[in-house]
């Protein structure tokens, strides 16, 4: 028998939160695949290229230390890797929307497996769309 908190919060709470980030992944990557951002300024491709720049600084948050540098050597580069990154983050959004609705209902409704289970079944397929994602946009996207 489940636990109030276990059962409560791990269980069906815990895959509404995984929907709706997988909603807000879909959302933003769809909304900067409509508006791209536009080809960073002179001053940023100077600073990347000389290699004054640390990407830790409060600018770059968030950002690959390694893509990054590549994507502003040429304009080619940005338009191509950000329209696969974006194009590549809305198609995953929308497999993990349905494999997180598909794991719900099998383990909530119809109390296949545990929900620990659940979500291995769902943070797997995203870490590999991720590295897969990555992988294609180094060998096939960036050119240098």
């Amino acid at each position: 028998m489940k636990g109030p908190i276990i059962g409560g919060f791990m269980g069906s709470n815990l895959y509404f939160v995984f929907l709706g980030v997988n909603v807000l992944i879909i959302i933003c990557n769809y909304n900067l695949l409509k508006h791209p951002k536009p080809y960073p300024p002179k001053e940023i491709i100077k600073e990347f290229k000389s290699g004054t720049v640390r990407l830790s600084s409060s600018k770059y948050i968030g950002m690959s230390h390694y893509v990054i540098p590549r994507l502003v050597k040429s304009e080619s580069n940005w338009i191509d890797g950000n329209a696969y990154w974006y194009r590549s983050g809305v198609k995953l959004g929308i497999v993990d929307l349905v494999i997180t609705l598909i794991t719900m209902i099998l383990g909530e409704v119809f109390n296949l497996y545990d929900y620990l289970i659940g979500l291995f079944i769902i943070i797997i397929p995203s870490a590999l769309g991720m590295i897969y994602m990555c992988y294609r946009m180094e060998k096939y996207i960036l050119k240098d």
